[in-house]
């Protein structure tokens, strides 16, 4: 189940946040923090689906960035893989590819 979608911009300001839990919040931010993580370690070669951030509190986090530098973040319940996750992933795909 997604628990929170976050918009963040360019200059990692949120855009949008779809939760008010303040851990929803603390964890669309703390992504931030891994993707700026890889985006320096592979500044040549950005790909745009991050996939799994990092998993805290029961929450898998994942990250997909788009070429003009917006981060969706997506906090999905529970540890495994959910099939929510390809949807979000190939949504973006579908709106950023048009």
């Amino acid at each position: 189940m997604i628990l929170s979608i976050a918009l963040i911009s360019k200059k990692n300001r949120p855009l949008y946040i779809s939760s008010k839990e303040l851990q929803h919040h603390l964890l669309s931010y703390s992504a931030l923090d891994v993707f700026n993580e890889r985006l320096a370690a592979n500044s040549d070669k950005v790909d745009c689906d991050f996939g799994l951030l990092f998993y805290a509190d029961q929450t898998s986090v994942y990250g997909y960035c788009t070429n003009t530098g917006i981060k969706f973040v997506v906090l999905i319940a529970g540890g495994q893989v959910s099939p929510d996750i390809k949807l979000v992933s190939s949504g973006c795909d579908l709106l950023l590819n048009r």
